[in-house]
């Protein structure tokens, strides 16, 4: 006679090799497509089903282990969240005194400017970003470095503009 049980229970859960709960959340600071998920049983003839660990986007995903006892009929379910970091670096909207500007480009100002208004809009609201530059402008050349950190934390991009503040506004001729 072959005795089937009805225990349905983990002694180890675990997304992409971290030890996770039922219910828990883990965050993952690299865009996947997939997540692997390991559970071992505390009754070895157990048998489980993973879904939501494939097409995994940047956001939140649910994934779902359903566990059936050996007597199969028995059951739980089983979840835990894995939340995807974007690596989105790209802006929205990047404005200097009102006109729109891109990495390299060349911004001229008139003589005498000594600051300019910034704007910055990531795509990505989890995104952040450090302005250096724009303030105590000298005649001549001046950097404007935006510096977006993606809301992974890891992924950066640089946005330089050369704003250049014109040295005289004089346009009359010495010698004709």
């Amino acid at each position: 006679m072959i005795l089937l049980y009805n225990d349905y229970t983990y002694t180890s859960f675990q997304v992409n090799g971290e030890d996770v709960e039922d219910g828990g959340s883990i965050t993952v600071t690299a865009a996947l497509t997939s997540v692997e998920v390991l559970l071992e049983l505390t009754d070895p003839d157990a048998t489980f089903e993973v879904s939501g660990s494939d097409n995994i986007v940047i956001g939140t995903n649910l994934i779902t282990v359903v566990v059936t006892a050996a007597d199969g009929s028995a059951t739980a379910t089983y979840t835990v969240t894995v939340v995807v970091l974007s690596n989105d670096t790209s802006l929205a909207e990047f404005t200097v005194d009102g006109s729109p500007v891109d990495d390299g480009d060349y911004f001229e100002l008139p003589l005498g400017t000594t600051s300019v208004e910034i704007v910055v809009v990531a795509n990505d609201e989890g995104a952040t970003f450090e302005i250096d530059g724009g303030q105590d402008l000298q005649p001549g050349e001046n950097t404007l470095t935006v510096t977006v950190t993606a809301a992974d934390g890891e992924t950066t991009k640089e946005y330089v503009v050369n704003l250049f503040v014109l040295l005289s506004d004089d346009t009359s001729l010495a010698i004709f």
